[in-house]
């Protein structure tokens, strides 16, 4: 068995014993509706108090007449750390999908085996040869009253260029014929133009943004092939994003064009007000939101079994489920998909898993099956091949390719093997030296306040402690984590890689969010060079001799629509990943979306196209902005 942070454990016990002493106190006599199936069970609650002056006493006791008010719970950074200026958050922040929208939602339909674009901002698009053509919805104003037009969107596509989004790599040239049509010109054609084009939050209203949006527009056209600046340019791109991030309004003065506004925010809690001006007003049923600030596990697991808040989608321990179980009775879960990994993730540019047999010794030293026991439930079994796709999308794309790749299943004795092999020694006290006859020491961080990092990352602490790999745990808050990872101090850490949410779930977004997306926190790029754009290569000798570049590979695979090219493509990839070995998966994620409130009214079907994306706000939020979710009478 593993050995997990008993101090942990051991608080987590008291505040559970003690809320439920404190919810069987509280506890009216109250009726259960009809139950049906578990699907629509009825919940009884309890009355409770909160930390927070505005949060309500249970949830589900909103009277007729009154404001449907939604109490949720989340961490984020407290003020002064968020500003009313979205493209300088950074760390914790609770804005951002309650606030903006996309064009559309992009989603699989894994029933009928296609992509399905839910309207948000648009109501429809045209696709044409290496042409993306966007119909936006009129009649649609930002909180403040100024009108939402074409502008807007394309300020928010140069804005994304400062941010680096993906896009730019592939756009052209964009074009806004009229106040409501955007068109895409792409460098060449693709089968993912269109939820490329839709992976992003519109969030730059150019009546407030626009001077910068000016300013960069001139840059995207000295783009090389690559999609790489000069150094000049990237200087000239440095300044505008220094000056953009130096607008700082306050956060309850943004300008917003989502089913909901910023009223409030302070250290301690949020209220977020529907917007009587977003396109989806009519549709939303919610007319506030509290959000009680939740910065630790602590105070998470207290909350939650006080039934303080109407639903969440967090991840819990085994025991903790359990017990939420027992203390609320007729509690709903509704186990959303993700097809996403949770991985812990190697620095490659630092000494010693900058050694790719000390990065493979480490995987196969790890027993993932026994690492199941402590992580959340719904975590099923990681892809062990490490191809960078989900087990669940993987078999089926290259299933035929796995019998020719290594399996980094647990072996100890193989890691054993690969660690002689580069002249390391196991000492006296059982622990490793490298070549030099140093102690080899590694580093595992973790963020502290999700339970399938830290709990996880303990483990996987302990077990390379146990086979003679020291090692340090490292856990710490999560705003100064992120730091730490954008700075590439860490040596082994944890993110979600692959993970996909604006693709449908296509093996492009898997592999863009390891070689793109990663190339800092993966040691792939100098951080020193964050935030430019410069041309690097990952490059890989596969076992046919070739030697093949994953950045180009990535590229290729966004630009073939033919689907034989596709696996061909997706084929070296995968065995460039298992080769390079950067990141080991600890489970496939399925998000348990657990309803406290008897009252909350979802789709319920878990397979439906709205539920994809697992525990993140944006499930959520484009089900309240069809009028799909909300607090019955």
């Amino acid at each position: 068995m593993l050995k997990i942070n008993k101090k942990l454990l051991v608080v987590l016990a008291m505040i559970i014993s003690v809320t439920m002493i404190l919810a069987a106190c509280g506890k009216q006599s109250s009726s259960t509706g009809t139950q049906t199936d578990s699907k629509t069970d009825t919940t009884t609650k309890t009355d409770t108090q909160t930390k927070t002056d505005d949060s309500k006493q249970s949830t589900g006791d909103t009277k007729a007449g009154e404001p449907k008010r939604l109490v949720l719970g989340q961490n984020w950074d407290p003020p002064p750390a968020q500003s009313g200026n979205p493209w300088t958050w950074a760390g914790a922040y609770l804005p951002g999908e309650y606030n903006f929208d996309r064009l559309f939602e992009t989603v699989p339909d894994v029933r009928e085996g296609k992509t399905v674009y839910i309207p948000m901002l648009a109501e429809s698009f045209d696709e044409k040869p290496k042409e993306t053509t966007i119909h936006l919805r009129k009649g649609v104003k930002w909180s403040d009253g100024t009108p939402f037009t074409s502008k807007d969107v394309l300020c928010t596509y140069y804005l994304g260029f400062i941010k680096n989004w993906a896009m730019w790599k592939y756009v052209d040239t964009l074009e806004a014929p009229d106040d409501y049509t955007v068109v895409i010109k792409w460098r060449a054609d693709s089968v993912l133009m269109a939820p490329t084009a839709f992976a992003n939050l519109i969030m730059g209203p150019y009546h407030i943004y626009g001077k910068w949006a000016d300013q960069v527009k001139p840059l995207t056209e000295k783009r090389d092939a690559s999609g790489a600046l000069d150094e000049a340019s990237n200087a000239e791109l440095s300044k505008i994003r220094e000056d953009l991030y130096s607008f700082k309004p306050p956060l309850e003065e943004m300008v917003c064009i989502g089913a909901f506004t910023v009223e409030k925010q302070t250290a301690s809690e949020a209220i977020y007000k529907k917007n009587p001006t977003s396109w989806c007003a009519d549709n939303v049923k919610i007319d506030e939101i509290l959000f009680i600030r939740e910065p630790s596990t602590e105070s998470y697991v207290a909350n939650r079994m006080q039934g303080i808040v109407d639903f969440d989608a967090g991840g819990v321990t085994h025991d903790i489920l359990k017990q939420l179980q027992e203390t609320h009775p007729n509690m709903r879960i509704v186990w959303s998909p993700e097809y996403s990994q949770p991985s812990m993730q190697f620095n490659t540019s630092k000494y010693p898993v900058n050694i790719p047999e000390v990065r493979k010794a480490i995987i196969y030293a790890i027993d993932r099956a026994e690492l199941l026991e402590v992580l959340e439930p719904g975590t099923m079994m990681p892809d062990t091949y490490v191809t960078g796709l989900t087990p669940t999308v993987r078999d089926g794309w290259i299933k035929d390719l796995l019998p020719k790749l290594e399996n980094y299943d647990y072996n100890p004795q193989k890691a054993e093997e690969l660690l002689k092999g580069i002249g390391w020694t196991k000492g006296s006290d059982g622990f490793w030296r490298d070549q030099s006859g140093q102690v080899v020491q590694l580093e595992v961080s973790a963020m502290n306040s999700w339970l399938i990092y830290f709990l996880g990352g303990e483990a996987i602490s302990n077990q390379l402690n146990a086979f003679g790999l020291k090692t340090e745990f490292k856990p710490m808050e999560i705003s100064a984590y992120w730091e730490y990872l954008d700075k590439a101090e860490h040596m082994i850490s944890f993110d979600f890689r692959p993970g996909g949410l604006s693709y449908g779930v296509h093996p492009w977004e898997f592999y863009q969010a390891i070689y793109l997306g990663g190339n800092i926190r993966l040691g792939f790029m100098d951080p020193k060079l964050t935030g430019q754009l410069v041309k690097y290569e990952v490059k890989v000798k596969l076992s046919s001799g070739e030697e093949v570049d994953c950045i180009q590979l990535v590229n290729d695979l966004f630009y073939t629509r033919d689907y034989n090219e596709q696996v061909e493509i997706v084929k070296k990839l995968a065995e460039a990943t298992n080769i390079l070995a950067p990141i080991m998966p600890i489970g496939e994620k399925t998000a348990p979306f657990k309803v406290y409130n008897e009252k909350l009214v979802y789709p319920e079907d878990s397979l439906a196209p709205e539920w994809y994306g697992g525990a993140n706000a944006r499930v959520w939020t484009k089900m309240i902005n069809h009028g799909q979710m909300y607090l019955a009478d």
